[in-house]
């Protein structure tokens, strides 16, 4: 019987490839920070390294980490911490595979960001981005109109006296002027240059009608 009075038992899950640890090191103190938070019982650091950790399919230290949560029994609350879902994989099928097998023994996965699966079909996910977030341009205070904004743009405010977003955004006017590249037809980037006309031919064309001269 799973026991809820006792806190869970969190076993931290991370991949690293470059001999470099600055980051690793980063997201393990979030993962500490974020267990001791939550209250929970460290259970352990499980690593995998070098070309362990690009597979998808061979995975030393995870193998070695589902088999301590297996061990812990099913009356203990279990869960693999890891600081985002790419540190499982980069790519969302695999990904999708190594959690199953945590919610296949009863645990669940969760990340530093408070997202969580679980096996009983709940899950939590924050949405991401796919490209950096525009931020409105502030105009300096004092300004009293926005260059480039449409007519009767209201003036600056000062400082704190105007809710965030109520700038108006810069507007950017760009001009593209035309480049022309020289070069053959089966050459890139480029087009030819124009061929200049072909001049008459003082005979008059040939009968194929190619201007070429008369011999």
């Amino acid at each position: 019987m799973l026991n809820t009075r006792q806190p869970p038992l969190a076993f931290v899950y991370d991949r690293h490839v470059t001999q470099a640890t600055g980051m690793l090191q980063a997201r393990m103190d979030a993962c500490t920070a974020y267990l001791e938070a939550k209250g929970w019982t460290d259970g352990g650091r499980w690593l995998d390294v070098g070309d362990d950790a690009l597979s998808d399919d061979r995975r030393a230290a995870f193998d070695a980490m589902l088999r301590n949560v297996h061990a812990a029994g099913a009356g203990v609350q279990r869960v693999v911490l890891v600081h985002d879902w790419d540190r499982l994989s980069r790519d969302g099928h695999a990904c999708g595979l190594l959690t199953r097998r945590v919610l296949l023994l009863g645990a669940w996965v969760e990340t530093t960001l408070g997202e969580r699966r679980r096996a009983d079909g709940s899950w939590i996910e924050r949405a991401r981005l796919n490209h950096a977030p525009i931020t409105p341009w502030a105009p300096p205070c004092g300004r009293q109109a926005v260059a480039g904004s449409a007519a009767g743009a209201p003036a600056c405010p000062s400082p704190g006296s105007a809710p965030h977003g109520t700038y108006q955004p810069k507007e950017i006017t760009m001009r593209i002027e035309p480049v022309v590249y020289g070069g053959d037809d089966d050459k890139l980037p480029g087009r030819p240059w124009p061929l200049p006309p072909t001049p008459p031919s003082p005979d008059g064309p040939t009968p194929d009608g190619d201007g070429k001269h008369r011999k």
